[in-house]
């Protein structure tokens, strides 16, 4: 039962930990910024098992004017087809951990 017990507590602590962390990366993460990204062929799918829905829908995408590459989890991004041209919104976060907001296409009048 004292097994039992120090297991439990010692995940609830890390998750409190992670929770905590990822609060404060989203409390004072800055504006939001929107970039021009291609998304890439780089698509990967992980169907998660058992109580809670842990499928991860990856999609790669490449922010051409920062030169950066971001790992998107995202259902409707994953459906984009390869080498779209896409604007995703996201920010810095404080710990440099970015957070993805959301994607939408070019319109037309940008264009």
């Amino acid at each position: 039962m004292s097994i039992t017990f120090g297991l439990v507590s010692g995940v609830m602590a890390v998750g409190v930990c992670v929770g905590l962390f990822d609060g404060i990366n989203r409390l004072f993460a800055s504006e939001p910024i929107n970039a021009a990204a291609i998304v890439t062929n780089g698509k990967f799918l992980h169907i998660g098992r058992g109580r809670g829905d842990f499928s991860r829908y990856i999609t790669i995408v490449e922010l051409t004017a920062e030169n950066k590459i971001m790992e998107i989890n995202d259902l409707e991004l994953y459906k984009v087809p390869p080498q779209s041209e896409v604007i995703i919104t996201y920010r810095h976060g404080l710990f440099g951990i970015d957070i993805f907001d959301s994607f939408s296409y070019p319109s037309e009048l940008d264009l």
